[in-house]
């Protein structure tokens, strides 16, 4: 894995996912708990978050990571969707 992760691929695996979104957010400087904490919710929905994403939480998980959701759970989000709701350039990459 590379030092920032920007080029690395998004792990296709659920638990390889979650671990890899673990190492992003600390790359970034969050916490499970601490991004639970800014945004006023519990560090388990946080976690559960990280395979199963609500919608309020895959847009906080999108920005700490600063990646579109589209890359992170290419499953769960049509082709189009980053395309109204977040670009990669608001995402500070």
């Amino acid at each position: 894995m590379s030092k920032t992760g920007e080029t690395d691929p998004v792990p296709k695996d659920s638990k390889e996912r979650v671990a890899w979104l673990k190492y992003r957010l600390s790359v970034n400087g969050y916490t499970i708990q601490a991004l639970a904490d800014e945004n006023k919710v519990t560090r388990q929905a946080v976690s559960a978050a990280l395979s199963k994403p609500t919608r309020k939480l895959r847009s906080i998980i999108e920005q700490a990571v600063k990646m579109p959701a589209s890359k992170i759970w290419p499953e769960l989000c049509p082709r189009y969707m980053d395309t109204y709701r977040l670009d990669e350039d608001s995402l500070g990459s």
